[in-house]
């Protein structure tokens, strides 16, 4: 697609400002602040959007969690991902329906379940066909919620938490699965096929926000505010041949985020209709006449790119994959210094010299402090 962005990360950083570069039309570079691109998107033409869920912290542990199953037998194995549907849907469930309902409904119970049945709970809730807020208002009279749970401490409080109770409920199953690759495929019903499906959907979702700068505070910040404004879009009236809106890489992770506590997503897109109604959700194709009607109405609404450094509509095809080789750190080591100031992000556009399309490429650089 003409227009990427080249994306990608580089060094340590060298000041606590976070700056954006950006060229101007006779070729010098302005700065500004990385916030300032999307300073927008919290209000829109609607309004400020008042959401339930701090958005950034959750798209941090989010992350984190992807990156813990990139390499899970819950990903690949079948027999695997049947034993997991099987554990979520008769086991699980049911007990955390019972849990929740002797718990005050704006805070779930602070429990985490083995991670073959979290893999399969997170998948389910992002379930584009909307079957997660119906199996469980059909199964247990209300919208299950899953916690939000903000550091280390608190995750290895809830799933210790939720040791101890399944032990005592399920005393003849173990709460870690244990995987035999050997073992043969268990025969499923028509919920276990479905769910199968959605698993299988979400296998590779990871890849598709494994860029080192994508866990930057100052990243997601933005991403927060452009997510924002998407949902402003996404209010416009269901036409006849009205076209879907096609995702950047920052959107798509923040709306996830989002989507993976239904209970808070359900009440803050109550009095705006589902966004997914007129999205391309994650797995499916994308038309260019979808992906050219999205950046018009997008640029047209805010006077501002659709995509941009780090936040492009494919970033598998990203340059920033072959060049930039870095390993994604969720500390920033600079902190652990005191002659270093924390990382910060830099996004540069060259000028026109450069390329005969200059305002579509930029990089996403993170600039090292040094010590003197």
């Amino acid at each position: 697609m003409e227009g990427i962005r080249v994306s990608g990360l580089a060094g340590r950083r060298m000041s606590g400002n976070n700056i954006t570069r950006v060229a101007s039309d006779d070729g010098s570079f302005a700065t500004r602040s990385l916030h300032e691109g999307s300073s927008r998107c919290d209000s829109g033409r609607g309004g400020a959007t008042r959401l339930s869920v701090d958005l950034v912290t959750a798209a941090r542990r989010h992350l984190s969690f992807l990156r813990s199953f990139a390499a899970s037998p819950v990903l690949h194995h079948a027999p695997t991902v049947a034993r997991a549907i099987r554990r979520y849907d008769q086991l699980w469930m049911p007990l955390i329906a019972e849990l929740a309902r002797a718990a005050p409904p704006s805070a779930p119970p602070m429990l985490l379940p083995p991670p073959d049945v979290h893999w399969v709970w997170y998948c389910h809730c992002l379930d584009p066909a909307g079957s997660y807020r119906e199996y469980c208002t059909t199964r247990f009279g209300a919208l299950v919620d899953r916690p939000l749970v903000i550091d280390d401490e608190n995750e290895e409080y809830a799933y210790n938490r939720c040791r101890e109770i399944w032990v005592v409920r399920y005393p003849s199953e173990p709460f870690d699965l244990e995987v035999d690759s050997a073992e043969d495929g268990e025969a499923s019903g028509k919920d276990e096929d479905h769910l199968s499906a959605v698993v299988a959907r979400y296998r590779t979702l990871y890849s598709f926000f494994c860029d080192p700068f994508v866990s930057e505070t100052v990243y997601l910040v933005a991403a927060r505010r452009r997510y924002s404004s998407f949902l402003h879009l996404s209010r416009r009236p269901i036409e006849d041949g009205m076209l879907r809106m096609v995702l950047t890489s920052d959107i798509f992770l923040i709306w996830l985020t989002h989507q993976s506590y239904p209970r808070s997503y359900a009440k803050d897109i109550e009095d705006m209709g589902d966004p997914a109604r007129v999205t391309v959700g994650f797995g499916d194709r994308a038309t260019a006449e979808e992906v050219k009607e999205t950046v018009r109405a997008w640029e047209e609404a805010l006077d501002e790119p659709y995509e941009r450094a780090g936040a492009v509509l494919d970033p598998a095809a990203s340059p920033s994959r072959v060049y930039f080789n870095w390993e994604t750190a969720e500390a920033d080591v600079n902190r652990s210094y005191k002659g270093l100031q924390p990382r910060f992000l830099m996004e540069v556009t060259p000028p026109p010299a450069f390329s005969r399309h200059h305002s579509r490429y930029c990089a996403l650089i993170s600039v090292a402090s040094l010590a003197i």
